[in-house]
């Protein structure tokens, strides 16, 4: 088995723990002066799918994985990972 020297897998493991955290960071940078509201064309499909993603989709997590008899931190975690923003 190899393993990976201290001096490498340090900087490796820190951009790695990193990476999520950035990556929403450059989300909600991407973000800015975005106006989504704005224009009443889109109005309706913008309110509905933040609806839909904010509010629906951890729900049906939250019922799949009580039906499938996940509990405690298990079942916060799907309900949470639903909840997430996606591109």
């Amino acid at each position: 088995m190899f393993l990976v020297p201290q001096f490498l897998y340090d900087p490796l493991n820190i951009v790695g723990q990193a990476a999520v955290p950035l990556i929403l960071c450059a989300f909600g940078i991407s973000l800015r002066g975005a106006r989504p509201l704005a224009s009443r064309e889109g109005r309706q499909a913008t309110i509905t799918a933040a609806a839909l993603k904010n509010a629906f989709m951890p729900a049906v997590a939250f019922a799949l994985a009580s039906a499938m008899g996940f509990t405690g931190h298990n079942l916060y975690a799907c309900v949470v990972l639903a909840a997430l923003p996606s591109a």
